[in-house]
């Protein structure tokens, strides 16, 4: 009788711990786009860039840059800024991968040179952020 009722609340215990888990893993957080905070330097630069944000996946992260169509970087900057045009939401078809050397959850180093650079993750791209505008 007494091996019955351990045997009872162990098995009760398991599926309360079984069930427990499963609601947790179904109420997990959905991973949140990553957003860029600062680019530093701040000018164009041969050197890796140091990019502080937020969600940065250090396992599945990507820097993208674009150079504005082909013009010089110098005169992309004079167009977004005379017309306040927006920047593109995703890279367009032309923009490249950066070199990335270290990613971690608010930081990224890269080699970054380009007018507009965006980070992506599983969750999607960042909003782009304009570099060179020191």
């Amino acid at each position: 009788m007494i091996l019955h009722a351990r045997v009872a609340i162990a098995t009760s215990f398991v599926v309360t711990c079984s069930l427990g888990l499963a609601s947790a893993q179904a109420q997990a957080p959905a991973q949140k786009s990553p957003e860029i905070s600062h680019v530093f330097p701040d000018f164009p630069s041969p050197s890796p860039r140091i990019i502080t944000g937020e969600n940065f996946d250090p396992q599945k992260t990507e820097v993208w840059v674009w150079s504005g169509g082909g013009e010089k970087a110098e005169d992309s900057l004079a167009t977004v800024a005379e017309q306040e045009a927006a920047l593109p939401a995703e890279p367009p078809k032309d923009a490249k991968k950066a070199w990335v050397l270290d990613v971690e959850r608010q930081v990224i180093v890269a080699y970054v040179d380009g007018v507009v650079a965006w980070v992506k993750t599983p969750a999607g791209f960042s909003k782009p952020i304009l570099l060179n505008v020191a």
